[in-house]
């Protein structure tokens, strides 16, 4: 007669464990992006303080990861003007909206959205740097900084071309405040894909209901 095992004897292979371990997972995942990112506003305006210089954010521009790396000051400087840069941006596309006559309701969600995705892909980032706290401060430094190309961001179009150059930006600037190329690379790829997966398939749900209703077909 073969003994019944015990409870605490049980297999780490067995379903209930797996379930029970990868629940556990994702809620100290979670609860550790969420305690980040009630302090991500404070510790973001805090760098506003620092002034930006033309000629720095001219050589940042043509060559970003060794303009963070070799210029005095940059990662500073430069972190405060990609925070100026993302809010210029927004403004402006309600701003234009409200010029050419669009609903600058859309326009406010729209900026709402971004604002609310930028401090997720920041979150994320941080859950990924969780090795020791100079590399995350090093994480808020090239995610401000990457936030640059959002100056561009007046129109709906031109906010989709403001998140790609973006990623590209942030991983320059990430590299050049000392965090190894392929785990920027990693941090970058991640947090980017995942918020153009989430992105696209709201709007490829929308545009279904959309045609839907423009057929008169009932969902």
């Amino acid at each position: 007669m073969v003994a019944r095992r015990k409870p605490s004897e049980r297999s780490a292979t067995d379903p209930g464990s797996v379930l029970g371990s990868a629940v556990l997972a994702w809620f100290l995942t979670w609860r550790l992006l969420l305690t980040r990112a009630l302090f991500l506003p404070i510790r973001t305006a805090k760098r506003l303080r620092y002034e930006p210089r033309p000629g720095l954010v001219l050589a940042y521009v043509l060559t970003p990861e060794s303009t963070m790396r070799s210029a005095e000051g940059a990662p500073a400087r430069l972190s405060a003007f990609g925070i100026r840069a993302f809010l210029a941006g927004a403004l402006g596309l309600v701003v234009i909206s409200a010029i050419t006559g669009g609903d600058t309701t859309i326009a406010g969600s729209g900026v709402l959205s971004a604002v609310v995705w930028a401090f997720a892909r920041l979150g994320m980032m941080l859950f990924f740097a969780r090795v020791n706290r100079a590399e995350r401060t090093a994480v808020v430094t090239g995610w401000a900084a990457g936030l640059l190309p959002y100056v561009i961001g007046v129109t709906i179009g031109l906010r989709a071309i403001a998140f790609l150059v973006s990623a590209i930006y942030t991983d320059a600037a990430l590299s050049g405040v000392g965090i190894d190329r392929k785990r920027s690379r990693s941090m970058v790829a991640r947090t980017f894909s995942a918020q153009g997966i989430v992105v696209g398939a709201s709007w490829g749900v929308r545009a279904i209901i959309a045609a839907f209703v423009a057929l008169g077909t009932p969902l």
